[in-house]
């Protein structure tokens, strides 16, 4: 289900807030972005030392999909993280083209009297800001 879907979902409910709304932005998705930041900050050591996949990652990043359920009381759910999340065929070319934006081109600057094309803004929040890491030259791992 997408924002706007279950936005008008949350609209013809009108519950748990009686007199008012309940807003998916104002509501749900900071209590969304509250358990993504702690489940990522609780899996750091690991992610950064080994990665899921068991290998070192330095210098590469993975896409995680996180699946949530609202109950009756509005209180939102983890049910599971994905390591290799399934996405809609039509979400994958905009997804991907922000995923370089936000990953890639920062690490990788133009070449002199060249620019990314950055006319387009990206569909991606910022929800947790956190000092770059820095690379330990006397070890594979990334240190912070």
């Amino acid at each position: 289900m997408w924002y706007g879907q279950f936005q008008e979902y949350l609209d013809r409910i009108k519950k748990p807030y009686p007199g008012h709304k309940c807003d998916l932005r104002r509501d749900l998705l900071p209590q969304v972005n509250s358990i993504i930041i702690e489940s990522l900050l609780a899996s750091k050591r690991k992610l950064t030392q080994s990665g899921v996949s068991g290998e070192a990652t330095l210098g590469c990043f993975q896409l995680f999909g996180f699946d949530f359920m609202v109950d009756e009381d509005m209180k939102v759910w983890l049910i599971e993280i994905n390591g290799s999340p399934a996405s809609a065929e039509y979400l994958l070319e905009g997804m991907m083209a922000d995923l370089i934006k936000v990953i890639v081109e920062p690490a990788f600057p133009a070449p002199p009297g060249q620019s990314y094309d950055h006319s387009k803004e990206n569909n991606f929040q910022c929800i947790y800001k956190n000092p770059s890491p820095t690379i330990d030259r006397n070890s594979p791992q990334l240190s912070t």
